[in-house]
């Protein structure tokens, strides 16, 4: 029922279903609902709203409502830092966020976002930590070993939930990769004509990074699916696939993207009607994701993504080791431990979890 529904949002010509329990088992689903706002900016656009039961418009307008407030505070928030990072001079590139929901969804209520990601270059990540620091956010937590980004928070009056910022220096862990940036900052222009030092990245590199960022989180929220549906709905035929995958394949990033793409591919097959991508000449990827959603398949989608997304064996490796023998940071996040206390025994308690984990799928 949700990939009939996506096609309706890109496809003028597809009606939407006339059946309110079909609506009702949409509400009902929380990956749904967690686009809650995509769903009604771009049913409200194609004129399609007034076609949807009034509870289905209510609910649907709400979440956009609340979307919207709280991107116009993220917004505002995030101009003030970049304002900052100018005066001081140092280069930064805002990405995702409110100002990416602006230019391609073409609506601020049109995306959810929850914090703040700005990208630096690794020479400047002190000065852009200290802009941070000065600008009233705390370190958020330990770095992660050879992570590309760290975390800073505000807490922000009269809100529950404090002003999270990320600063990235890179888009994937570095000892995973050879990835170069110099492409993306040679191809970025001005944000505005205002500013000499805040830019934007080109729309060829906004695509590469949002394809990444869905890999990194391995589509597993349909919010990562209509990012790179609503990208190549609105870039279309200036995206060069053949580039994508040529200079992916020198990053060694090349089985994340061709993995992404073909599962975004094949769970919305009406994507090829608007931007044919040649899967097959590249190599296609398995889908576990189209399938129903098994446990077994799932678990095996998993290990798929965790260790085989790797262009060398090195870097495969690399992975494994590190799922082996978690650092003392990613043992308290996959624990969720409430502080970094490291002990033995919490080797034990993640084995066993993962062994649970597995058993659980086998029955």
């Amino acid at each position: 029922m949700i990939q009939n529904f996506i096609q309706t949002l890109f496809n003028e010509k597809v009606q939407l279903p006339n059946e309110i329990g079909r609506f009702k088992d949409c509400l009902n689903d929380k990956d749904f609902l967690s686009v809650g706002s995509t769903i009604y900016s771009l049913l409200k656009r194609q004129n399609k709203l007034h076609q949807t039961p009034d509870f289905f418009q209510i609910k649907l307008q709400e979440i956009y409502t609340d979307t919207l407030y709280k991107n116009i505070f993220i917004k505002n928030q995030t101009l003030q830092i970049l304002n900052e990072f100018e005066k001081r001079g140092i280069e930064v590139i805002p990405i995702k966020g409110p100002l990416f929901t602006e230019k391609y969804f073409g609506d601020l209520g049109a995306r959810y976002s929850s914090d703040i990601d700005l990208l630096v270059r690794k020479e400047d990540v002190n000065r852009a930590v200290e802009c941070i620091k000065q600008l009233g956010f705390r370190t958020e937590k330990e770095e992660i070993e050879q992570h590309f980004h760290c975390g800073f928070y505000k807490e922000i009056t009269n809100s529950p939930c404090p002003l999270a910022v990320e600063l990235h220096w890179d888009l994937v862990k570095e000892d995973t990769s050879n990835m170069d940036l110099r492409a993306f900052w040679g191809e970025a222009v001005r944000f505005q004509s205002t500013y000499h030092y805040v830019k934007e990245l080109s729309d060829y590199h906004a695509f590469y990074m949002i394809c990444l960022h869905g890999w990194r989180h391995n589509l597993d929220s349909l919010k990562y699916y209509l990012d790179i549906i609503q990208m190549i709905n609105v870039l279309s035929f200036s995206l060069d696939f053949s580039r994508l995958i040529k200079e992916a394949e020198k990053h060694q990033t090349k089985k994340r993207l061709i993995r992404t793409l073909s599962n975004v591919y094949n769970q919305y097959p009406f994507l090829a009607s608007i931007k044919y991508f040649p899967s097959q000449i590249y190599g296609k990827s398995k889908s576990y994701k189209i399938s129903e959603k098994k446990p077994l398949n799932q678990y095996i989608d998993f290990l798929d993504y965790q260790f085989l997304s790797y262009d060398s064996l090195t870097h495969r490796l690399i992975e494994f080791k590190k799922w082996l023998i978690p650092s003392k940071s990613e043992m308290s996040l996959q624990l969720g431990l409430t502080n970094n206390s490291f002990l033995i025994l919490d080797y034990f308690t993640l084995y066993k979890r993962r062994v649970t984990n597995f058993w659980n799928t086998l029955w």
